[in-house]
């Protein structure tokens, strides 16, 4: 929903993609990417203190897996390009930063099994036409999630919870970018 440049009229809903989940969104003047997975599924971390059962913790306390996929508009919103994949599969969520010239997208990859995943990072310098091949940034010895990102002095920070596997408590990690990356 965008409003008028004085903030006293919003315009209407703008529906940019159906059965999809864990939406970020980035802008640069009238340049606007949103990234989302198609799982399909909003459940990460659903618990309740009564919810005892096996079947629903194994189907609901870890999150579906779909696409990373992305939308863009060039003109503030008013019309998009039809959704993009930046990664085929095994992406539980991600977070954007557009800086001066770049994108740079980071999410959360699933490896495999309760108590992997891994942070990948990717950028584009073409204003998400295209991007570069995706590297991943954390060792997926742990279960890395909930990433944030954001630029500072010209590099990437990024700031992510940690755990041993779901349910266990999490500390906050921060990876900072040592040099560009992909120039």
């Amino acid at each position: 929903m965008t409003a008028s440049p004085d903030g006293t009229t919003w315009r209407q809903l703008t529906t940019l993609a159906s059965d999809v989940c864990f939406p970020a969104i980035c802008a640069h003047a009238d340049q606007i990417i949103v990234t989302f997975t198609d799982a399909g599924q909003f459940s990460y971390q659903n618990l309740w203190w009564d919810d005892d059962s096996p079947e629903y913790r194994r189907h609901f306390f870890w999150p579906a897996t779909g696409s990373l996929k992305y939308r863009l508009s060039t003109d503030g919103g008013e019309n998009w390009a039809e959704p993009e994949t930046i990664e085929d599969s095994g992406v539980i969520s991600s977070r954007c930063v557009w800086a001066p010239g770049t994108i740079w997208v980071v999410y959360v990859k699933w490896l495999g099994q309760t108590t992997s995943t891994a942070l990948y990072l990717t950028h584009s310098v073409d204003g998400g036409h295209t991007w570069t091949q995706p590297e991943q940034i954390t060792s997926g010895e742990w279960v890395d999630r909930d990433p944030d990102i954001a630029m500072l002095e010209g590099k990437v920070h990024i700031a992510f919870s940690r755990c041993r596997r779901p349910g266990n408590p999490s500390s906050i990690w921060l990876w900072k970018q040592e040099e560009l990356l992909g120039g």
